[in-house]
């Protein structure tokens, strides 16, 4: 086994064995049809499932439809249904919506994902489809001429972590319609983010998340999981190119143990939700490696 390849599995396993935890704890009960008998294994037969055997908790569609019906309302229609990023609060409730720079790939990409997600999981309904809609015309008015996700008003690019979020949501309307319009903004958007991006040895760096104790290979790294998805999808070879990159990148980074485990905390350098985005989308680009 290569040396890569170890530090891979040493860093990896941790974060795959917890997130498998969860996927088993999360996954739909089997059921079957009726008409029909199962056989008990004769290796391990469980007693069967009772409704009342696991926590109501388990169940997420009422909190997806909490969550799916809290976005419509936080689509600005002054500005063409620009999201507000941030809810001020008072005494436990939200009294001032504001916008930010996080307004644009960032919220427009999640709250686009979690409205088609929420869709295909029977959480819909007209006003749901209207905002959902509104959020997918207004994704394609901020991307620009090099694939990318842009602030209308100063024409900067966005965040690469924002371009990742915009990806994420490209992506769930791509599987769930085949658009071929959608299609081509995300080969535009991961080759102008391949494009962005420089070689160093096998990894491809992202000088533009640059943080002030870590090369924030986790806030690029965090588009790795739909660019890679994308690659099994279509075949786009700089979706591979791109993934393999950012994978090798962030494996290498200092900030993570030789456990896998954080070593920044209650920091930008150690932000958890980054990091495990990147672990999965790294997890999932390993398999492309060749075999040690």
């Amino acid at each position: 086994m290569s040396g890569f390849h170890r530090v891979m599995l040493q860093r990896i396993i941790p974060w795959l064995f917890a997130a498998g935890a969860l996927f088993a704890a999360c996954a739909p009960r089997p059921t079957t049809p009726k008409g029909t008998t199962t056989v008990p294994s004769p290796v391990f037969s469980p007693a069967p499932l009772r409704a009342d055997s696991y926590p109501s908790s388990l169940d997420l569609r009422h909190p997806m439809e909490l969550a799916a019906k809290a976005i419509p309302p936080r689509l600005d229609a002054g500005l063409d249904y620009r999201p507000w990023f941030l809810l001020r609060g008072s005494n436990g409730i939200p009294v001032t919506a504001e916008h930010a720079s996080w307004d644009l790939g960032d919220m427009t990409g999640r709250y686009l994902e979690s409205l088609v997600l929420a869709r295909r999981m029977g959480v819909s309904g007209p006003e749901l489809s209207q905002a959902e809609a509104r959020l997918g015309r207004y994704l394609f008015k901020l991307l620009g001429p090099d694939g990318l996700v842009h602030d209308p008003q100063s024409g900067a690019i966005d965040h690469s972590f924002a371009q990742g979020s915009a990806l994420y949501g490209l992506l769930a309307w791509f599987e769930d319609t085949g658009d071929p319009a959608v299609l081509v903004a995300i080969e535009h958007l991961i080759s102008g983010q391949l494009k962005r991006a420089e070689r160093q040895g096998d990894m491809l760096i992202d000088p533009t998340v640059k943080l002030a104790e870590s090369s924030g290979s986790h806030l690029a790294g965090y588009q790795i999981y739909p660019v890679i998805r994308f690659y099994e999808l279509t075949g786009y070879a700089d979706a591979l190119t791109l993934a393999e990159g950012l994978t090798r990148w962030a494996i290498s980074d200092p900030v993570l143990g030789p456990n896998g485990e954080i070593t920044k905390s209650l920091s930008w350098e150690g932000h958890i939700h980054s990091w495990l985005e990147t672990m999965a989308g790294c997890a999932r680009t390993a398999r492309t490696f060749p075999a040690p």
